[in-house]
């Protein structure tokens, strides 16, 4: 799977780096999303955690879109304090996303297997130091 087009992870949360430096599209995210499922082999019992997490990487790829979006409205008559204010809250709720994937995802991570694990940890770019997900 190679880099998005555009957050989050993938910038401050999942955004900037999970999506390796851009924006993925929902499709793009669908289809990362499959592919992983694929390759860690989900048992019956891990089905609940994983709907768990991919919903809450597609619900903060929507945020994280919606945010940009917003910043990227600006008509140019914003001034520079405002936008820097804008530009700070958008960070803080960054951080809110980023902790409360953090917490999905230790509970998905504590039900794999360790083959499991060592996949999840190639295939994520928060496990590479940020660096954009493994091509499968």
């Amino acid at each position: 799977m190679g880099n998005g087009a555009g957050p989050a992870m993938m910038g401050g949360g999942m955004g900037g780096g999970m999506m390796g430096g851009g924006m993925m599209s929902a499709e793009q995210m669908s289809t990362h999303l499959a592919t992983l499922k694929t390759a860690l082999k989900l048992t019956p019992d891990q089905e609940a955690a994983w709907t768990t997490l991919s919903d809450a990487m597609t619900g903060q790829m929507a945020a994280m879109q919606g945010m940009h979006t917003q910043m990227n409205a600006d008509t140019g008559t914003t001034t520079l304090p405002d936008r820097m204010a804008q530009h700070s809250s958008f960070m803080q709720a960054g951080l809110a996303q980023m902790q409360a994937m953090r917490d999905t995802m230790s509970s998905f991570y504590a039900q794999l297997s360790a083959e499991q694990k060592t996949v999840l940890d190639k295939f994520m770019p928060m496990a590479q130091g940020g660096r954009p997900m493994a091509r499968r």
